[in-house]
């Protein structure tokens, strides 16, 4: 009687016997994958060894992490702050673009703004560029038809 009991409680519970037999048999298929992975490392260090291998072939070197000396460049940085007359921003905006052109530079980064509404409205910009060192002064030296007022800081780093 009580094995009968026991077989239809089974019967009701099927899906759960399953879910549990499913669990145990992805438990010992991930030990086994685990355990082969480190006896065939162990082995290739071993094979490695026996043929006259050293321990640093296997592990990869990082002495050449580093760039070489002409791959180093110098970084220069530069926060301009410049005000134009109302109206001539979009001519302003192109101008600068071209200038960066000009010099063989490119814009890595442009974000533009308005702010506030009406005649108190105005825009605002502000780019990163990529340019060689040797053309840096010479492009932050030109004038745009449209300045104002130009402020500027700069910071310089070698890498």
């Amino acid at each position: 009687m009580v094995l009968k009991n026991q077989l239809q409680k089974i019967k009701e519970n099927w899906l759960l016997l399953v879910l549990v037999v499913v669990i145990l048999v992805v438990f010992s298929g991930i030990n086994d994958v685990q355990f082969s992975s480190i006896n065939e490392k162990q082995t290739a260090i071993g094979e490695a060894a026996v043929l006259g291998a050293t321990r640093s072939s296997l592990i990869p070197s990082y002495d050449s992490f580093a760039p070489e000396a002409e791959q180093r460049f110098i970084t220069k940085t530069a926060s301009l702050s410049a005000e134009i007359k109302r109206g001539t921003f979009h001519e302003a905006d192109s101008n600068v673009k071209s200038l960066v052109k000009g010099f063989d530079g490119i814009i890595i980064n442009e974000n533009q703004n308005r702010y506030g509404e009406g005649k108190q409205s105005y825009l605002s910009s502000s780019y990163t560029i990529k340019v060689e060192t040797s053309k840096y002064d010479s492009l932050l030296s030109q004038q745009t038809g449209f300045l104002i007022r130009r402020e500027q800081s700069s910071i310089m780093k070698k890498l």
